[in-house]
């Protein structure tokens, strides 16, 4: 998988959008584990971010005032889901039209708010299961669904 691309360090990007749509259409204070966001991040961008992408990211939008973060657990400020107050599209058009909406926040930087060793963590267990069910079926021990 390549890693996904990093907004500059004075506007937001497509990563910070990617987040958001990963974390998704939710309420404010819907809290989300970190570590189902690979997940998603995979299955609309076919890739993941580095851990410092992600750090640098998710930083972003929480020191914008978008988010909170409190070890493992992510969620939107009422701030935050201003982004998704109105009708949006689904799936892979969320994104680009998150990065437009993001063009109206002002983005705050600020000091790394996930110790990266969570991404990490959350990468590994995303990815363990998926990479033994992959070589099992390479090997022929496991059968197609």
């Amino acid at each position: 998988m390549e890693p996904i691309a990093a907004a500059s360090s004075s506007q937001w990007g497509r990563l910070e959008a990617e987040i958001l749509v990963a974390v998704g259409p939710v309420k404010a204070d819907r809290k989300v584990r970190i570590e189902l966001l690979p997940s998603a991040l995979d299955h609309y961008t076919h890739s993941l971010p580095t851990p410092d992408q992600f750090v640098e990211g998710t930083s972003r939008i929480v020191n914008s005032g978008l988010a909170e973060v409190q070890g493992t657990v992510l969620w939107l400020t009422t701030t935050g889901e201003r982004i998704w107050s109105r009708p949006h599209p689904d799936g892979y058009d969320a994104i680009p039209w998150i990065e437009e909406r993001l063009k109206g926040f002002p983005m705050v930087q600020g000091p790394p708010v996930v110790d990266p060793e969570v991404w990490r963590g959350a990468i590994d267990r995303y990815l363990t299961p998926l990479s033994r069910r992959l070589l099992g079926r390479l090997l022929g021990r496991v059968p197609r669904e």
